[in-house]
């Protein structure tokens, strides 16, 4: 694979072929440029679009729970989740979802009675399970670029408390659409989970109605596709 690489950066360049390059988040476009400054002028972010946020009715009312879903395993950051859920006795935790950690998160709900664990979850018994939540926890210790499961959770009225890493920054406003953290630093995951369930009704309004105005304003199809025309349109003239 490297000489291939080097074979075809020497003598069929993708900057002589290809006129744009379209990513989906401003953390996957640094991180490419760093390698690639050349590739400066040709490079473009797009947010993915939800194609179901015109459906989507957010419920701007405070849940009893906190909410992971996605994929058991490692680089999610369950480990750092559910360790930081050791002095949070007093909250729930609903996690939902499927993977290599899937008899790892069963034996620590087995051990706390405030962890519970969903299984497998999808359509609108997901929905239900994200729109009734408090607040979405997104822990992940790798390179997350434009995660669905934040979007989903815009789109629902719900707040993230998301980790500081990958694309996540971008889209997770700190103390206004949820709140971020140091990747794997469970105390301070357990510190901003605490702050996020102290939120009275309004200050929790105010965080859910900033979230679904996010989506509105970066992932609906419509302003999806104005941005991506008028890319093609610039490309022609």
């Amino acid at each position: 694979m490297a000489l291939e690489s080097y074979f075809r950066d020497y003598f069929y360049s993708p900057n002589k072929y290809i006129d744009k390059f379209i990513f989906v988040s401003k953390f996957a476009l640094r991180k490419h440029l760093q390698n690639k400054p050349e590739f400066t002028s040709k490079a473009e972010h797009l947010y993915n679009f939800y194609p179901l946020l015109s459906k989507s009715s957010p419920n701007h009312k405070k849940g009893d729970y906190f909410l992971y879903y996605g994929r058991l395993s490692y680089e999610k950051g369950l480990k750092t989740l559910l360790n930081a859920w050791i002095n949070l006795k007093n909250l729930k935790l609903k996690i939902a979802g499927n993977g290599p950690l899937k008899e790892f998160v069963q034996k620590e709900v087995a051990l706390n009675s405030n962890i519970e664990y969903l299984g497998f979850q999808t359509g609108e018994e997901l929905n239900k399970i994200i729109s009734n939540a408090s607040f979405i926890i997104v822990p992940s210790e790798w390179y997350e670029n434009n995660p669905m499961t934040i979007i989903e959770a815009y789109s629902l009225g719900k707040p993230v408390v998301g980790a500081e890493i990958g694309g996540i920054p971008e889209i997770v406003k700190h103390n206004k659409t949820g709140f971020l953290f140091e990747p794997k630093n469970s105390r301070e995951l357990e510190k901003y989970v605490s702050m996020a369930n102290d939120l009275d009704e309004n200050q929790y309004y105010l965080f859910s109605k900033n979230a679904r105005k996010f989506s509105e304003e970066n992932f609906n199809k419509e302003a999806h596709y104005n941005k991506l025309i008028k890319i093609f349109e610039n490309l022609v003239q």
